[in-house]
């Protein structure tokens, strides 16, 4: 019981550097307009990480 809120902690830092990395994925998409090829990776790579995530928390309820 003692690490719960060690663990909550560690969890919830994941998470928003999941997110941090999935909003930077988007703002470099948005930045490579010129380039379709990058766009698409860093949208794939976003996409991922998202999914990822969800899935992971569906585990964690």
């Amino acid at each position: 019981m003692l690490n719960q809120p060690t663990n909550r902690s560690a969890s919830l830092s994941e998470i928003n550097n999941t997110l941090e990395i999935v909003v930077n994925l988007i703002y470099l998409a948005k930045a490579s307009v010129e380039d379709s090829a990058k766009v698409i990776e860093y949208l794939k790579q976003a996409e991922r990480l998202a999914l990822q995530l969800g899935k992971e928390l569906q585990l964690e309820s």
